[in-house]
């Protein structure tokens, strides 16, 4: 169970991985500490995680739909008491930044847009409890699960760099009786980011709470949401349910001290101070003018949106701050 307080030095896979992404944003999130607004996919995968995975595991017997019912009873109350702005009307439908004023401009979950998350997250939910009880999903992908030890288990993993004291820290989501892991994804079944083992390799989740559990064996379980109909009246379908295991080998830690060591150097990350100290340039992911759903929008010719095409928060900020968006906005 999750325990314990974050120190000066501690770092998390999905902050390491943030910055390996784009270190301005990392600048964004974790130095200026602006905070992003939520996702219906965020609240979604936090519930499947921390209530309906975590009430299921005690009985993989059980009858599942009281278990369901207790996860959207969670899920419907975090959507209509996030206190972020979500959802703004910009690109992608997602939170829009005001550069001027650092604040989220956007609008709360309507109650059609819960009852609809609310509906999928349902049908995902039996999908997977109900492979896991039969050891086998929807579409005849095999899933076959170590016993159950313990779940949310605290990795940490220390390292020394440059006289630096760092912590990798995070919590892995089950630690099986056999030693091994297994990291729960709820994820997109589009192709360009369908969840594979060359994916894994680009993620440090599984890495460090290997090292951190002293073992070699690592697993996701991806729950691939399907949807069927035609956008943007399309519903869940019944998942894929598959595992990716993943063993650690000797460079995947030599890349992990290499990635640890220029972070610590480019950042001054010990200090955890809200200042300027570090280096965090942009480095922005040009897609084309085509918006994430691969359809090419007027919006989406405009300088200022097809820039940079990463799932993040401040890219008006960015655009602002580091590419004189004062002089180029179109």
């Amino acid at each position: 169970m999750k325990s314990g307080t974050w120190k000066a030095g501690d770092l998390s896979a999905s902050s390491l991985k943030m910055w390996g992404d784009c270190p301005r944003k990392w600048f964004y999130n974790y130095k200026r500490k602006i905070r992003g607004g939520d996702r219906d996919f965020f609240l979604m995968g936090n519930v499947f995680d921390e209530v309906l995975f975590e009430e299921f595991r005690h009985d993989i017997g059980q009858d599942i739909d009281p278990i369901i019912d207790l996860a959207a009873d969670e899920l419907r109350h975090r959507m209509i008491t996030s206190e972020t702005l979500l959802r703004g009307e910009g690109v992608a439908n997602s939170p829009v930044l005001n550069p001027e004023t650092l604040e989220f401009e956007g609008r709360k979950f309507t109650e059609e847009e819960i009852r609809a998350t609310i509906r999928d997250f349902r049908i995902w939910s039996r999908g997977l409890l109900t492979a896991v009880q039969q050891g086998q999903d929807g579409h005849g992908n095999i899933v076959n699960l170590p016993g159950i030890a313990d779940m949310q288990v605290e990795c940490t993993y220390p390292m020394e760099i440059d006289g630096k004291s760092i912590r990798l820290r995070g919590y892995c989501d089950i630690l099986h009786t056999d030693g091994s892991v297994t990291d729960i994804k709820m994820a997109s079944a589009w192709a360009p980011i369908m969840w594979t083992h060359g994916r894994v390799l680009s993620e440090l989740q599984w890495l460090i709470y290997s090292l951190a559990l002293n073992t070699t064996t690592f697993r996701y379980l991806v729950v691939d949401k399907l949807k069927q109909g035609r956008w943007p009246k399309q519903e869940a379908a019944a998942p894929s349910v598959r595992t990716i295991t993943s063993k650690v080998l000797p460079r995947d830690v030599q890349n992990l001290t290499d990635m640890v060591t220029q972070f610590v150097r480019s950042t001054d990350y010990t200090t955890l101070g809200a200042d300027n100290k570090g280096v965090f340039p942009p480095k922005p992911k040009y897609g084309g003018v085509q918006n994430a759903l691969g359809r090419k929008t007027d919006e989406m010719k405009l300088t200022q949106n097809n820039f940079c095409q990463q799932l993040c928060d401040y890219k008006p900020l960015c655009f602002k701050e580091c590419f004189s968006g004062d002089s180029r906005m179109q």
